[in-house]
């Protein structure tokens, strides 16, 4: 769906939908607390209490996907607690009052299910993520998500190591789901006993993550993300095994990160990353993990304020088909390398000025206006320090 169609589409829901609880109806067939959980139309509301509200939240989305496509799930103001809430097949808006307002807060020490990526998340196998939207249609805006503490779960396995990190804020997983994000904060904290130095692994994945072995099934649809914070966390917006998806990153900001973005095997895909500002070791991270290369995928990086380490990093090998252009990114605040285009790339355009600086191990890559560093000074450096 057209971005601005969807983002309209909202705003009309939210018009037609008065999200003053005054006249809702209490929710207490459903199971729901009806102290704090209400309906009035379309809209869900759910109140903080002051201690746990996974239940509330849970059921909440629960009550919001029986009643069909279009409902909201709207979070009131104040500070929410809550364990890991799964959610399938929701269609609909999931919003709080604003990001100063509405500030959602792990519990600690989650469990986890051993072996959770066997199946979908729900309330019998506890992924390591505090949000899972497994397909669906959505929206999600006006809160905030901080994760605290050093233990935010009890641990689980993670590249052979065993872990605390919670493993992402909000993940959107399955076959096929389209999710609009937007006016989101999401931030953690420093964890000097973690493997990236943060308590949160990743703000906002979207992925096709669900099965027995790799690969697993991937995942297509839309997934845009606009005018939203990162910080304190390892990965901002990640994206991984996409099939003839969209993926839209636009006019966000990003600050103590390893990464911005970083994206992992778009097959067929169309990537758009622009406006944005980042501040972390690397801006944009494209690669690959389960396939031998990349093709009919199209990548447009441009007009981003990339600061830290490297601003854009492309290790990724083409096959047929690809389109690449990074377009006018401002590097200068980069304190290693502009642009790094690995061995396997081919027919990037890179466009800049003279204090953009382009290392180009590739082959046919299309270099205006910056400074193309020697490859040979260059090469093992950057290899390890994007290594990740």
């Amino acid at each position: 769906m057209n971005p601005k169609l969807r983002i309209a589409i909202c705003i009309l829901l939210i018009l037609a939908f008065p999200l003053s609880s005054a006249g809702a109806a209490p929710l207490a067939k459903s199971g729901c607390d009806p102290d704090f959980v209400t309906r009035q139309k379309g809209v869900f509301t759910v109140k903080p209490t002051g201690a746990d509200d996974t239940a509330n939240i849970q059921c909440a989305f629960d009550a919001a996907v029986a009643a069909g496509k279009g409902k909201t799930v709207r979070l009131a103001a104040g500070a929410f607690y809550t364990q890991q809430i799964a959610v399938r097949d929701f269609h609909g808006h999931f919003m709080g009052a604003g990001v100063k307002k509405t500030v959602v807060m792990n519990i600690p020490n989650l469990a986890v299910t051993p072996n959770f990526w066997f199946d979908a998340p729900s309330g019998a196998n506890l992924w390591p993520t505090l949000f899972s939207f497994v397909n669906g249609d959505f929206a999600i805006s006006d809160l905030a998500i901080h994760i605290a503490g050093v233990e935010p779960t009890l641990g689980w396995e993670f590249q052979g190591a065993f872990v605390r990190e919670l493993y992402g804020a909000i993940f959107v997983n399955g076959t096929k789901a389209d999710a609009l994000v937007y006016n989101l904060l999401v931030e953690g904290e420093p964890m000097a006993e973690a493997m990236f130095g943060y308590n949160l692994l990743n703000g906002i994945y979207y992925a096709g993550f669900i099965g027995e072995t790799a690969p697993f099934a991937p995942i297509s649809g839309t997934f845009a993300v606009y005018n939203s914070t990162f910080r304190v966390l390892d990965i901002g917006t990640p994206f991984s095994n996409l099939a003839d998806a969209t993926v839209l990153i636009s006019k966000n900001t990003y600050e103590d990160v390893w990464a911005g973005m970083e994206g992992v095997d778009p097959q067929g895909s169309n990537i758009l990353f622009t406006n944005n500002k980042v501040n972390g070791t690397v801006g944009v991270y494209l690669h690959e993990m389960f396939n031998a290369g990349t093709s009919g995928a199209r990548f447009l990086i441009r007009n981003n304020t990339l600061a830290g380490g490297t601003g854009i990093v492309v290790d990724t090998y083409f096959g047929e088909g690809n389109d690449c252009a990074l377009w006018r990114n401002d590097t200068q605040r980069t304190a290693e390398l502009g642009v790094y285009l690995g061995e396997g790339t081919k027919g990037c355009l890179v466009t800049g000025n003279k204090k953009t600086t382009v290392l180009d191990l590739g082959t046919g890559n299309i270099l205006v206006g910056v400074t193309k560093l020697d490859p040979g000074l260059m090469r093992g450096f950057l290899k390890y320090k994007i290594a990740h």
